[in-house]
C-alpha cells in the first residue's frame, strides 16, 4: 500500500482523499502505476498529514515575516544604522 508509513488515522484519511480525487472526471483515466497516480498518492499523504497547503496571502505573510525577522536579527547583531 502507498500509505503504509502513515499512522492508522492518517492512512484512512489519505485513502479517502485519494479515492475522492481519483473519482474526479479529469482523473478517471489515471491508472495505478503512472506518474500522475503517484503524484496524487503523495499529495493525499501530505494533505492528510499537514492539511491543505497555504493560500497566496498566507505565503506572502510568511515571506514578510521572514524579512522582518531577518531585519531585527541584523539590527541585534550589528546595531542600528544611522542614515
Amino acid at each position: 500500500m502507498p500509505f503504509d508509513a502513515l499512522p492508522y488515522p492518517l492512512r484512512l484519511r489519505a485513502q479517502e482523499l485519494l479515492t475522492e480525487w481519483l473519482a474526479r472526471p479529469k482523473h478517471v483515466k489515471t491508472l495505478p502505476g503512472t506518474r500522475a497516480y503517484w503524484y496524487l498518492v503523495g499529495s493525499a499523504a501530505r494533505y492528510a498529514r499537514y492539511g491543505p497547503p497555504p493560500n497566496r496571502n498566507q505565503r506572502l505573510a510568511y515571506r514578510m515575516h521572514k524579512k522582518r525577522r531577518a531585519k531585527l536579527a541584523a539590527i541585534a547583531l550589528y546595531g542600528p544604522t544611522d542614515h
